[in-house]
């Protein structure tokens, strides 16, 4: 595997030929670990703040009917209204990073639901049945419990906060 990345070949930028193993000793060394360890949590905020925001307009749409789409129906009941529920506050929740592990854990279980029930029928291959949205915030989601909020959660604030108050007595 090591021969393999050491006989691909790169083109830098001013035309020099840059093997790749020279660019994976460049990521490993002290400056890029202390960059990639700064820059991880933030990145995860920011990810766990933009998918907070898109599932929660999936929520208003299902309950309020904001904003307006063409493929909207009628009444709401029984699992669409529990989705529209869970979308809604799971959003917010995920949104400030309250309850993260939780709220992306059920939303996870939203969306593998929601595949299955709606695109499953049609075919089990997401590139077939158009079913890769839900698919993608499954995972994303199911990503999110395992790494939660991130650093701009209030998870992530009550945390220290505990933790300081420990250190303190």
């Amino acid at each position: 595997m090591v021969l393999i990345f050491q006989l691909l070949l790169i083109r830098g930028v001013s035309g020099h030929v840059i093997t790749a193993s020279f660019l994976f000793a460049i990521t490993n060394t002290c400056y890029m670990k202390d960059f990639w360890n700064y820059w991880h949590p933030r990145v995860l905020a920011l990810l766990r703040m933009v998918m907070g925001f898109l599932i929660f307009w999936h929520g208003t749409q299902k309950l309020f009917g904001y904003p307006p789409s063409e493929g909207a129906s009628g009444e709401l009941s029984g699992l669409l209204l529990l989705a529209g529920i869970l979308e809604f506050i799971g959003g917010i929740l995920l949104f400030i990073g309250l309850f993260t592990n939780w709220a992306a854990f059920i939303l996870s279980g939203t969306m593998a639901v929601a595949y299955f029930m709606v695109y499953g029928s049609i075919s089990f291959l997401p590139i077939v049945n158009h079913g890769e949205l839900s698919v993608i915030y499954c995972f994303v989601f199911f990503y999110l419990f395992f790494s939660g909020g991130g650093a701009w959660s209030i998870d992530n604030y009550l945390v220290d906060k505990r933790v300081n108050r420990e250190d303190d007595s």
